[in-house]
């Protein structure tokens, strides 16, 4: 019987990425929300800019020991997302992040599945551009999973990227 092995990515969890490419003045960017990517305001030009955007965040952030290890049995994925009690008020302004802590009596309104939503499926995609795993489908990944967990500041946001095989 083979014991299951761990592997364990960890990156910032950046908020806003960029969805324009231009070369002369700065990028454009926008929340990081799977909600705003699929519901028709960007249109598919923007939208394939933020997922190769998201893509190369994703790839560049992976442990050069896990890169082409072609994992053909993936028994599990789970993306664990340290973020405040508040993430949809973060914003950009003027290129600069901004936030402020949330009240004692904050009550969330922001929904966990439209964040994990566009961070499982390019990093999904990213795990198999980087031949971390062998595919993505239901032949090599068997389950997905997606946790919240608080933290007291944006300086400490933190994507975490547990693989069990």
């Amino acid at each position: 019987m083979s014991q299951n092995k761990t592997i364990v990515i960890k990156m910032p969890l950046i908020t806003h990425i960029a969805y324009t490419q231009n070369k002369i003045k700065a990028d454009k960017k926008m929340k990081i929300n799977g909600q705003s990517i699929y519901n028709g305001s960007l249109n598919k030009f923007k939208r394939a800019i933020v997922v190769e955007n998201l893509h190369y965040y994703f790839n560049y952030n992976i442990p050069d020991e896990y890169l082409n290890l072609n994992l053909g049995k993936v028994e599990s994925i789970n993306y664990i997302f340290h973020t405040v009690i508040n993430h949809g008020s973060i914003t950009m302004r003027n290129g600069n992040r901004c936030w402020k802590p949330a009240k004692k009596d904050y009550i969330p309104n922001w929904d966990i599945k439209n964040l994990r939503d566009i961070w499982e499926k390019t990093g999904d995609d990213a795990l198999v551009l980087s031949k971390v795993i062998l595919d993505d489908n239901v032949g090599v990944l068997k389950k997905g999973y997606y946790e919240f967990r608080e933290v007291g500041h944006i300086d400490d946001l933190e994507l975490e990227v547990i693989i069990n095989y």
